[in-house]
């Protein structure tokens, strides 16, 4: 399943790519491996546990979506949900 798995409530102020520097600094910080990033998104990967194949990489696609008067609305899509709820605080 690949749906969103969080979102950050009202406008976040920043560019696009401040958040996204941020967002990436996170993940890195958080055992992600950085695998893609766009001028709006960026995407990681990690193992599952106990993972050796490509079936148990787990997916984050960050996004930051530029907002008419400022700002961007994030949201987090992927398939790591598990890793998602135990990093949720941080």
């Amino acid at each position: 399943m690949y749906g969103e798995l969080a979102s950050v409530k009202g406008i976040v102020d920043l560019s696009p790519q401040e958040a996204l520097n941020r967002a990436e600094g996170f993940l890195a910080s958080q055992g992600y491996a950085i695998v893609q990033r766009t001028y709006t998104t960026v995407t990681a990967q990690r193992r599952a546990e106990g993972g050796a194949d490509e079936q148990n990489l787990l997916n984050l696609t960050v996004a930051a979506v530029p907002q008419p008067d400022g700002g961007v609305r994030m949201a987090v899509r992927g398939n790591d949900q598990v890793g998602v709820r135990e990093r949720q605080a941080a």
